[in-house]
């Protein structure tokens, strides 16, 4: 932050899971931590904008990744289907019809780093495929 208000420019770009919008049973630790995340993003935003410098965060949704069929795995075996096919059902449930692809979420990050990028302050983004549906 000191080189950045020194320049008085500078991007910080968190990321957050989805599970911070709400209280997801089974995984408090991770939804206490998104909260957190998202939290703290408003309050460094505050601090910081007047130096010129943009803090937001992005909550992606499930994401085509390694994590995610690790994660997906143990609900695939019980319910006796490849990971894959119940990645895709999983997407299949989301008004995109599908879940992200990793190049969906850099995209995001990158225009967030940018220069164009000028008049979003403590924003979360969320990309989950419609999941939320604007919901706050």
């Amino acid at each position: 932050i000191p080189h950045m208000r020194e320049h008085g420019w500078g991007r910080i770009i968190n990321v957050a899971g989805c599970a911070g919008t709400s209280h997801t049973s089974g995984i408090i630790p991770v939804s206490l931590a998104n909260i957190a995340i998202l939290n703290m993003t408003r309050a460094l935003s505050d601090a910081v904008s007047e130096d010129g410098i943009l803090v937001n965060t992005i909550c992606p949704g499930l994401t085509n990744t390694q994590r995610a069929r690790d994660v997906q795995q143990a609900s695939a075996d019980l319910a006796g289907i490849d990971v894959e096919e119940l990645l895709r059902d999983l997407g299949k449930e989301l008004p995109a019809g599908r879940i992200a692809e990793p190049e969906e979420i850099a995209n995001v990050v990158a225009f967030l780093a940018s220069e164009p990028c000028s008049y979003i302050f403590g924003s979360s983004i969320y990309m989950d495929g419609g999941g939320r549906r604007g919901t706050p």
